[in-house]
């Protein structure tokens, strides 16, 4: 985990699940250097960050031997939102345009990375 805190009472949190396909001429290290150090700084750099996020993961994949490898996925990121809305206002927002937009084209190959948004479900 690379950032967290209590979420807001009131709120029903949302989660953005990221699986990024890291740039073939970038080596996994430095992928996941880039990925877990400057990207996750731009992201909580936003000023809007501690009130719009809940938490932050990455996790990169493991190292596994080839055989065993059955995704081209390097890892998978968690970006848990307060609400819906603090998501929408964080990827309309003209630092995410300016800033982590631009840097996601630096480590990561877009057409071939998966995101998807997922809501928290009470089982009782």
């Amino acid at each position: 985990m690379i950032w967290a805190r209590e979420q807001p009472a009131g709120l029903a949190p949302v989660t953005v699940l990221v699986l990024p396909v890291a740039r073939r001429n970038m080596g996994f290290p430095a992928f996941v250097e880039h990925w877990t150090g400057p990207h996750a700084r731009l992201a909580l750099g936003d000023p809007h960050a501690e009130e719009r996020l809940v938490r932050l993961e990455d996790t990169p994949s493991a190292a596994v031997p080839p055989a065993f490898r059955k995704t081209r996925y390097d890892g998978v990121g968690a970006l848990t939102f307060a609400s819906v809305q603090a998501l929408a206002a964080s990827f309309t927002s003209d630092y995410y345009h300016e800033h982590l937009a631009p840097d996601e084209q630096r480590f990561t190959e877009p057409l071939f990375s998966v995101a998807f948004l997922t809501q928290g479900m009470e089982l009782r």
